[in-house]
């Protein structure tokens, strides 16, 4: 079986799920996810958003065929979505989002239970004459 990563471009503006990103200041949960969060850091647990859904404000400022919001969650375009589909790939629940005709949410199936590592990568600094700068530490 093959598994391939797919990666997002970076995008010129923000965009997130659970708080709005649009307006200038400080990040705040979108107005469907107020109360669930934190008073002291306004994280939103992200399972009980969204079990609630998308909230009606939620807009989107893309360009692209594969992009990313800040809170992680891939969004594809129609375009890419009806190329994935077409071709049998697998593994991605492709979600509709409400007010958005252009994007849907690409949700994988498939988790990888990933072990704590025993070793960390750790920056050197440009002082050092390794060409990569970084190198392992072990945490044991």
């Amino acid at each position: 079986m093959k598994f391939y990563w797919i990666g997002p471009y970076d995008q010129k503006y923000n965009n997130g799920l659970f708080y709005n990103l649009t307006d200038d200041g400080p990040r705040r949960p979108w107005p469907l996810y107020q109360d669930l969060a934190c008073p002291k850091c306004m994280k939103v647990p992200e399972d009980a958003a969204i079990a609630r859904g998308v909230d009606p404000s939620f807009k989107l400022r893309l360009s692209g065929d594969i992009a990313c919001t800040n809170d992680g969650v891939y969004l594809f375009s129609l375009r890419a979505q009806d190329f994935f589909q077409s071709q049998g790939f697998t593994g991605v629940d492709f979600v509709s989002i409400p007010n958005e005709s252009r994007y849907v949410f690409a949700f994988p199936k498939i988790f990888a239970n990933l072990e704590h590592p025993s070793e960390m990568l750790r920056y050197d600094g440009p002082g050092t004459k390794r060409k990569d700068y970084l190198s392992t530490q072990h945490l044991a």
